[in-house]
């Protein structure tokens, strides 16, 4: 009995030896490396005889706590003997990485994967710039910050230009594409994500106060054109050239790619000296005149994804419905014209204001401008407040004005201002940020200005800025904003010639 019980325990012990040992994978602790990525590493521990490593490497995911393939590194394909390895990966600040090492194991022509165990790293390392460009640029342009632990969600990364805030249009971990603000200098560059922080090494140069040619109008130059504008695009429209003729075609001029591109002409006559203006992302354009000085009354809406003008209702308010030279406006979603000469019984210049009704398309009269009758002025709309001046009190010939008036509309009111530092009329303005500019325009003794003038509504002053380029004077331009830069296009120079230009203004 003794010898058959030693027989089976035997028999046991030879049964427990043949258990094969199985491989043995151990992930271990990551590390951060000084270039910013962060170093994985793990050991083969043990691979008996018979397996063959035919790939391994990491499985590595932000979110996913427990990887699988799908977050699969680089594979760092076959190995002979058991051994230590690393990869490396990069992830964003504040992140947590979560990492396993794998191998994929073959014995008697049978593959098996081997998974490690699952570690978690957190990155507490500092946002680092390592460079920007362009290293000279100026406000509402973008520029690119290159470096290591930025957040991949752009709101998080809190990017300042000497203190002011920056957009931050796209991030990833290793750039972030911004927008420079409005009131950035010249200084430093900071990145901030929750309490960590950094800034560059060096400035960044914000140049400022100056104008720049770009492509001209792809058309025939003219002068008293109209323009509108609807997003980032603006529309010219119209214009004549002196004693020759006018026009109605209708081009659309790209801010984001300096492109102009040829739309579908204004319906009706040619004309110039018209209203125009944006509403609810459609433009307008209405009254004005045409060959031998016949003055019109119909109203045009265009639309910019048809590409299709429609003929509205026409101006019609009291016995006078026909005028040109008038000026508007947009304000509290509502649309408003000034102003301009119109016939009866003589050529008159008018004091009255009109508002647009959108839904019955029908105007009405809202108020009167305080210095009487006026045609060829300037506005622009800050905060809600509308800003009215300079222009002409004559139907021929009269003197320029200086004066300069804040009309609410909420209240009907009107306020006087600190006049334009001087007298024109025919100039364009345009707002940038919180500030209106006024530029160019025809002075005193019919002299043609180049001047730029910037007001500022809070301290109710005017600064003197950068001439138009070249100090040559220009009258009867279109005006218009896209973003934080003015542009003026088309005109008439000092020598009576029309003008294609398009220049752009940075403050």
């Amino acid at each position: 009995m003794r010898l058959f019980l030693l027989m089976i325990i035997l028999f046991s012990l030879m049964q427990c030896n043949r258990i094969e040992r199985v491989p043995l994978l151990v992930t271990q602790e990551a590390q951060n490396t000084a270039g910013g990525r962060v170093s994985l590493k793990a050991e083969i521990v043990d691979l008996p005889s018979g397996y063959t490593v035919i790939d391994h490497g990491f499985m590595a995911d932000t979110s996913n706590t427990n990887p699988t393939i799908q977050n699969l590194l680089k594979p760092l394909g076959a190995t002979e003997t058991a051994n230590t390895f690393q990869d490396t990966t990069i992830i964003g600040a504040n992140q947590n990485l979560y990492y396993r090492a794998y191998m994929v194991v073959s014995i008697n022509n049978n593959n098996d994967t081997i998974l490690g165990n699952v570690k978690v790293y957190q990155n507490n390392q500092p946002p680092t710039i390592r460079d920007f460009t362009p290293k000279t640029s100026y406000i509402d342009s973008l520029i690119v910050l290159q470096g290591i632990n930025f957040s991949s969600i752009a709101s998080e990364n809190i990017v300042t230009f000497n203190g002011v805030q920056a957009e931050v249009l796209k991030a990833s971990i290793v750039s972030l594409l911004v927008r420079i603000p409005m009131d950035a200098t010249s200084g430093r560059i900071k990145i901030q994500i929750k309490d960590k922080e950094t800034t560059s090494s060096e400035d960044i140069s914000i140049l400022r106060d100056f104008w720049t040619d770009l492509p001209p109008l792809p058309d025939t130059a003219r002068t008293e054109a109209m323009s509108f504008t609807i997003g980032r695009k603006a529309y010219v429209v119209g214009g004549s050239i002196p004693f020759i003729g006018l026009f109605r075609g209708t081009w659309e001029y790209d801010g984001d790619l300096n492109k102009w591109t040829r739309k579908a002409d204004l319906k009706g006559q040619n004309r110039q000296l018209s209203v125009a203006f944006a509403l609810n992302g459609l433009g307008y354009i209405g009254i004005g005149e045409g060959a031998f000085g016949i003055r019109f009354e119909d109203i045009f809406r265009y639309n910019p994804i048809t590409n299709i003008w429609t003929r509205l209702g026409d101006f019609a308010v009291g016995n006078v419905k026909s005028r040109s030279g008038a000026t508007s406006f947009v304000v509290n979603n509502k649309a408003y014209m000034i102003g301009g000469i119109y016939d009866d019984g003589g050529r008159k210049v008018s004091d009255s204001v009109f508002v647009y009704n959108t839904s019955s398309d029908q105007w009405s009269f809202a108020t009167k401008y305080p210095s009487g009758g006026r045609s060829a002025m300037i506005a622009f709309v800050i905060d809600n407040k509308v800003y009215v001046g300079s222009g002409n009190s004559a139907p021929f010939g009269g003197a320029p004005n200086a004066d300069f008036w804040e009309y609410t509309p909420n209240t009907n009111t009107w306020v006087r201002k600190a006049d334009i530092p001087s007298a024109r009329t025919d100039a364009t303005a345009f707002v940038i940020g919180n500030k209106g500019y006024v530029v160019g325009g025809t002075g005193n003794a019919s002299t043609l200005l180049n001047d730029l003038w910037q007001y500022t509504p809070q301290t109710n002053t005017w600064v003197r800025k950068a001439n138009l380029l070249r100090d040559k004077p220009r009258t009867e331009m279109v005006g218009f904003s896209i973003g934080n830069r003015g542009y003026i296009a088309t005109g008439q120079t000092t020598d009576s010639s029309t003008t294609k230009i398009l220049h752009r203004y940075m403050p």
